[in-house]
């Protein structure tokens, strides 16, 4: 294991890099610097979206609905009674999980909900103000096409869903 030299950033998967003194550290903290501006300006791009979706998480609260900071790329909203039973939702970098439905239940391909919504932030941070529209037109696709909201036509469900889960 490498030494660190103290120098720790963190990006907002809670990531930490240390600097560790070799040939490669100053590309390798370099890299990591830039992929955190990236992720910064991602989650800024991605605001208004988080704003829809922290009023939807922060609705459910007085409900019973519970609040942590900062899983999965995402301020979290678990048992959230204003969701449909069984169901989870990301919109911006927030996630809202029904009481049926939590970060560590996984699906038949063996993917965790978790992971399958981290993927929706970063489809956020890539598409910003233009995400809620390319869900919701996925959405309607995959129901006329597939006859399923989450059906293969829906293009922001395809690598989410896929194992191992990615954006797209």
């Amino acid at each position: 294991m490498a030494q660190s030299i103290g120098v720790t950033i963190t990006n907002t998967q809670n990531t930490n890099y240390y600097a560790s003194p070799s040939s490669s550290s100053a590309s390798s903290l370099a890299s990591n610097i830039g992929e955190s501006i990236a992720s910064v300006a991602g989650v800024i791009w991605n605001f208004p979206n988080s704003v829809v979706g922290a009023t939807l998480g922060l609705a459910g609260v007085p409900f019973g609905a519970q609040v942590s900071c900062c899983a999965n790329n995402a301020i979290q909203f678990t048992n959230n009674p204003l969701m449909v039973q069984g169901t989870a939702i990301t919109i911006g970098n927030t996630i809202s999980y029904s009481s049926s439905w939590g970060p560590n239940d996984q699906f038949q391909n063996g993917n965790f909900v978790s992971d399958h919504e981290l993927q929706h932030t970063l489809q956020g941070e890539q598409l910003g103000p233009l995400y809620i529209p390319s869900n919701l037109l996925g959405g309607v696709a995959g129901l006329l096409l597939n006859g399923s909201w989450r059906g293969s036509a829906n293009w922001n469900e395809v690598g989410p869903y896929s194992t191992p889960a990615t954006p797209w």
